[in-house]
Formats: structure tokens, sequence, C-alpha cells
């Protein structure tokens, strides 16, 4: 019975969350003119909004998985 268990495939572990890296035309943001100084505010339509859905999702689920997101603010 023990060679038996022995020779039975070990489960796989599950994977450590990664680093996400995004490189896009648009940034989920959008520089605009403030009273003082500039603000951001949500970019309009497009990947930009559904990425930004997604990573807010994965951000709930996990917590611990780190993302970059490279791209132009809009201005």
């Amino acid at each position: 019975m023990e060679q038996i268990a022995a020779k039975l495939p070990r489960r796989p572990r599950a994977p450590k969350p990664g680093r996400l890296i995004i490189v896009s035309n648009r940034l989920p943001v959008t520089i605009v003119n403030g009273k003082k100084r500039p603000a951001l505010a949500p970019s309009a339509g497009g990947l930009a909004t559904g990425l930004s859905s997604y990573l807010q999702t994965l951000q709930q689920s996990l917590p611990e998985r780190e993302y970059l997101w490279v791209g132009w603010p809009g201005t």
C-alpha cells in the first residue's frame, strides 16, 4: 500500500499571483483642469473602461496581485 501511494503524482501547487503589466494607448484616467490644479477624471469608453472594471474586480478577488498600467493620460 505504501508503494502505491508513493507513486501517485503530487497535486500541483497553486501559482502565486504575478504582476500584470498593461501597456496601452490610454490610461483609465484623463487629466482635466481643476479649480486650482490639474485633476484626474475617468476615461470615457473603450478598452480603458473595460480594463479598469476588470482590475477593480481583480483587486477584490486577489488583493495581493500587483499591476502597472503604462499609457497616455489623454491631454
